[in-house]
């Protein structure tokens, strides 16, 4: 492969995936705001609002979708942001996906769209019990890029949590462990 694309990579994941993406000859990111690209000079960055019109035109061989909208990603966070990037900013990026055919489009997920589950295993198949808008949002998603696997490969990981030496303080229980 030779060019990827990271869609949210201002986000905590998608700037911990730009420190390991070297590998790739051509890094493209998509972001609302402004990186800071001062050690990076092979990427490609765009800056737009994934659930406008589009007019990246780019081709990319990989698509790493880990644009989100949470509780934690601003103060106040309205329904119609949840809608606004979790789910047409994901049908954006899938319609450019399909014009483009990349060989695969991954998508981080999460385990919210478990919501509240009695058991204390969750497999792909566990119910889903009472999740929150944000879980809602992303089992949503998940159900649109079934729809699109028909075009190009989909590879859907739904991510537990999130954990690093440096997490901001208002994350969950899991990062001040």
């Amino acid at each position: 492969m030779s060019s990827i694309l990271v869609i949210g990579a201002n986000g905590f994941i998608g700037l911990k995936l730009l420190e390991k993406l070297e590998i790739f000859r051509t890094v493209y990111t998509i972001s609302r705001s402004k990186l800071d690209l001062s050690k990076k000079n092979q990427i490609d960055e765009y800056q737009f609002d994934i659930s406008k019109k589009w007019s990246f035109n780019k081709f990319s061989d990989l698509i790493i979708f880990c644009a989100t909208q949470h509780q934690f990603s601003k103060t106040e966070v309205l329904p119609i942001d949840y809608v606004n990037t979790n789910m047409v900013g994901l049908i954006n990026s899938l319609e450019y996906a399909k014009r483009k055919k990349p060989s695969c489009f991954v998508y981080f997920s999460t385990m919210s769209v478990y919501g509240s589950p009695n058991n204390k295993i969750l497999e792909e198949g566990s119910p889903i019990n009472n999740p929150d808008i944000y879980g809602v949002s992303k089992y949503f998603a998940e159900k649109i890029l079934l729809h699109y696997s028909k075009y190009f490969k989909v590879l859907i990981i739904r991510l537990p949590g999130v954990v690093d030496k440096i997490m901001p303080t208002n994350r969950p229980w899991i990062s001040t462990v």
